[in-house]
């Protein structure tokens, strides 16, 4: 049920209890001798538990009627590998940057927008520094020798535009490769695509056209 806030029940009683947990908290900062910090950590925590609950109430098959192909409860297949995704899936990756990577079919369409801007090496690179991370030993020299000739070496055919201090120490550390040789440099990719690409392709024609696009399956019927 919505009420004329817009918010549903669930969500009325989730908030509610983090006002309670807000005055709680404020009772105990008078009460005993716990720390500003400790207590503002709480704090921010219980309102990150409520907003993460908000989020994703709707895809928990425990709380809410599942679609097809939800392999808790159906073994119908019809839905996991699919031209045209499910409008659910789809929100999901509106929630976060991670979201949006771990499923193979958003990355898919990501690369698709990426490909559009001319700005593909940055992903491409965070993938090969996946590789190189969960890849066999035997083949890391020949990876990160790769690597650095595709994306970090002057004149690159697909260099990427990192800071000149984290490319230092990325290129002295190939010298010697091991599996997070590459740490630094895609922690700095990652936070560029996820502060900037991301939401530019949230907004872009092509994140619009999936939307319109993606089918509603009736709820699977157990009776």
């Amino acid at each position: 049920v919505i009420s004329g806030d817009g918010k549903t029940a669930g969500e009325r009683q989730c908030w509610s209890l983090c006002r309670r947990l807000s005055v709680c908290l404020g009772s105990a900062v008078s009460c005993t001798s716990a720390s500003w910090g400790f207590i503002l950590n709480l704090y921010f925590f219980a309102f990150s538990l409520a907003k993460y609950i908000t989020t994703f109430k709707n895809h928990d098959p425990f709380l809410v009627p599942c679609l097809p192909s939800n392999p808790w409860h159906t073994d119908d297949d019809s839905y996991w590998d699919v031209e045209i995704p499910t409008k659910m899936r789809v929100e999901r990756w509106s929630f976060s940057f991670y979201e949006l990577l771990n499923d193979p079919r958003g990355r898919a369409d990501f690369k698709i927008f990426l490909k559009k801007e001319f700005s593909g090496e940055n992903l491409a690179f965070w993938e090969a520094a996946e590789e190189l991370k969960w890849g066999t030993a035997a083949s890391m020299s020949e990876k990160a020798e790769q690597i650095f000739k595709t994306f970090l070496a002057p004149g690159a055919p697909r260099w990427i535009n990192i800071d000149g201090r984290t490319m230092g120490l990325t290129v002295k550390g190939l010298e010697h490769p091991h599996r997070y040789v590459l740490d630094a440099a895609q922690t700095h990719i990652f936070m560029l695509m996820k502060k900037d690409t991301f939401y530019r392709y949230l907004k872009s024609p092509v994140y619009k056209e999936i939307q319109k696009k993606a089918i509603s399956p009736a709820p699977h019927n157990f009776s």
